[in-house]
């Protein structure tokens, strides 16, 4: 009887250490069981001053530290916060900086935010064309935003573009001789010409 008694015992001891034993650090059932900063890699060139960055998963309340404050600063303090839209304004320094974020249970994710001066260039410019060359590829760099292209005299040649950002472009020429000016401009308003002499 004694025996039965001590292995009833025992099994109730066990269920409750199941039952209550927990990682402090572990989400449960209810809570999000990932965590990460959309999105995780920014790259900011030359005209951008902000981004909004998306906190997904994790459990509020949320902390948020920005590793160097001469690079940039979040707009707002995050400090025990449940809102999930984190807005990162850069200086007018280069460099690369770590937004961290850690929820309630203290875990923590990072998005890397790059501050580079690009300056949006087209190649090859200037371009001179032999009446013997019908037409050319025109590449843009520099940039992250759509660009928009437009030229000084259509009677001078077309424009093609061959993907969906604007960043590449086929000219066709005309027979007719001249100069004609292609500008190619992104959405951030920065814009750079090119210069083709016909011959």
């Amino acid at each position: 009887m004694k025996l039965e008694i001590y292995k009833i015992t025992s099994m109730l001891l066990l269920a409750l250490v199941i039952l209550c034993g927990c990682d402090s650090n572990s989400k449960s059932s209810n809570e999000d069981t990932y965590f990460r900063l959309t999105p995780d890699t920014v790259n900011l060139p030359k005209g951008d001053t902000s981004v909004s960055i998306t906190i997904e998963g994790g459990t509020p309340p949320f902390n948020v530290v920005v590793y160097d404050d001469t690079l940039g600063s979040i707009a707002t303090p995050f400090v025990d916060t449940y809102d999930r839209t984190v807005v990162y304004s850069a200086t007018t320094k280069e460099g690369v900086n770590t937004i961290e974020v850690e929820d309630k249970l203290h875990w923590t994710a990072s998005a890397s935010i790059y501050q580079y001066q690009y300056t949006l260039s087209v190649n090859p410019s200037p371009l001179t064309m032999a009446s013997t060359q019908p037409n050319q590829t025109f590449t843009v760099s520099g940039t992250s935003h759509n660009v928009s292209w437009r030229m000084t005299d259509s009677t001078l040649g077309s424009i093609k573009i061959l993907d969906d950002y604007g960043y590449i472009i086929e000219y066709t020429r005309t027979t007719k001789t001249g100069t004609n000016i292609l500008y190619a401009k992104d959405t951030n308003d920065t814009e750079k010409s090119v210069t083709i002499t016909q011959e």
